[in-house]
């Protein structure tokens, strides 16, 4: 019965995990998309012109960006 209930946390943890990693991809298209760029790749450069022209918004979008990456790549090396 333990080992059930075991198994039943670890499929719950690895659930919210799958879970934050969607959302933090959710929130990087979505950031992608409010940049009007093609892709991350692009997006990056953009915003970064933006915030040292003094575009608060850019800058906030890319502190949003690094951490929806961080939890991104979290649940990624969980993987590994």
């Amino acid at each position: 019965m333990e080992f059930c209930r075991v198994e039943a946390e670890v499929e719950r943890m690895k659930a919210a995990e799958l879970s934050a990693s969607a959302g933090a991809f959710m929130q990087m298209t979505e950031i992608i998309e409010e940049a009007g760029a093609a892709n991350l790749a692009t997006a990056i450069p953009i915003l970064t012109d933006r915030a040292e022209q003094g575009d608060k918004q850019a800058a906030d979008l890319l502190d949003k960006l690094n951490q929806a990456a961080i939890i991104s790549d979290i649940s990624k090396e969980d993987d590994d």
